[in-house]
């Protein structure tokens, strides 16, 4: 049965790829959670920007997290970002935030806009990504690869996983939410 059910969640988070729309399901009657999509490869929606990288704010009870951030987010010459652009045409709350993940190195990119909107939030990344000239202009906290851990009400962090890409070492991490029906898991 719970094999099942993550399917059938694993086919709605599938679903969802490139579409503006937040995504709320109910698991286990007092469990609901929330995906809004911020950014994608695809969009259906004329009016928001897409490129390579994804971006999604998950809301697990009264936890939010946003999830990635596009690579190189295609900040233009200008500073601005294409996420960002997309947050003020969805009317997102920044503030809503509590929580930023960031899976790999070439997620964070798009990072220092989004801070540059609210830094009140908890920072989970990899090793590699060297955090030192962003916390001097915000003061974060934030945690390189935390091994198996609850960050947020049924959220947890992987910690770090070692692979390899064009012969150089890469590090990820990825996020679970526990749900009585299954473990749902988010990669970027």
């Amino acid at each position: 049965m719970k094999i099942v059910a993550m399917l059938l969640v694993l086919g709605i988070l599938v679903s969802c790829s490139g579409n503006s729309e937040t995504l709320k399901f109910d698991i286990d009657g007092d469990q609901e959670i929330t995906i809004l999509n911020l950014f994608d490869v695809t969009t259906e929606d004329e009016a928001l920007n897409y490129g390579d990288g994804f971006s999604s704010v998950i809301q697990v009870d009264d936890v939010t997290v946003l999830f990635d951030t596009p690579y190189k987010d295609y900040v233009m010459d200008n500073g601005d970002s294409r996420m960002m652009q997309n947050i003020a045409i969805l009317e997102y709350q920044v503030e809503a935030v509590d929580i930023v993940y960031i899976s790999h190195r070439h997620s964070k990119p798009g990072l220092v806009p989004f801070l540059e909107m609210n830094s009140d939030v908890e920072l989970y990344l990899t090793s590699d990504i060297d955090m030192t000239r962003t916390n001097e202009r915000f003061a974060l906290d934030y945690y390189h690869d935390e091994p198996f851990k609850e960050i947020g009400n049924h959220i947890y962090t992987s910690g770090p996983m070692l692979g390899e890409k064009d012969g150089k070492e890469v590090i990820e991490q990825f996020m679970l939410i526990e749900t009585e029906s299954g473990i749902i898991i988010v990669v970027g």
